[in-house]
């Protein structure tokens, strides 16, 4: 009798084991799964803003302009301009969403003819945009928060985005891309600091 109920103890000892690695298990694939899904709307965004920054053109009617949250540029998509605009509202709290959204549309006799697209990436937590003022001494190049082509309708040389993505679950994203710009050139501002 006292080796059943040693068996029963060990048996039961056994499954609160196994049940509690298999719950721990099954949040880190939770976990996972919420990496992978903010690393691939991070990345969509990130690659959809590429494509529309390698074809930007600026023109005094149409100059480029961005900050740290912002970019408002026109660019060629074959059949006539774009106006797009991307813009950034973040979440303030753990797990609160922010969003990220682009939205572009032909452009009629310079107005805009309305909203043909648009895309949004959700759980935004930061964003910075940011451009390249020159080269700096021993390599690399100094960034501005700001870039406004006014009258010398340039684009900028490159414009870097960092992007944090933060999920309900805590998953936390962090992706940076330095999308080069073929036509750009560099600013002249002095760097700004945070």
């Amino acid at each position: 009798m006292v080796e059943l109920v040693v068996a029963a103890a060990l048996a039961g000892v056994l499954l609160v084991g196994v049940s509690t690695a298999m719950g721990g298990g099954i949040l880190a694939w939770r976990k996972a799964e919420e990496l992978t899904s903010l690393a691939r709307e991070g990345g969509k965004a990130l690659r959809l803003l590429e494509d529309q920054l390698v074809r930007s053109l600026a023109s005094e009617a149409f100059p480029f302009d961005g900050s740290a949250t912002e970019l408002h540029f026109v660019a060629s998509d074959g059949t006539g301009p774009l106006e797009v605009r991307w813009s950034a509202s973040l979440g303030s709290a753990p797990g609160e969403e922010g969003t990220l959204t682009g939205r572009w549309w032909t452009m009629d006799a310079g107005a805009a003819a309305g909203v043909a697209h648009q895309h949004v990436c959700p759980w935004v937590r930061e964003i910075a945009f940011s451009y390249p003022m020159g080269n700096q001494e021993g390599g690399g190049y100094a960034w501005q928060e700001t870039w406004a082509s006014g009258n010398s309708i340039q684009v900028p040389q490159a414009v870097r985005v960092t992007l944090r993505l933060a999920g309900p679950r805590g998953g936390v994203v962090d992706l940076e891309r330095v999308i080069v710009l073929p036509h750009g050139a560099f600013g002249t501002e002095e760097p700004q600091t945070a």
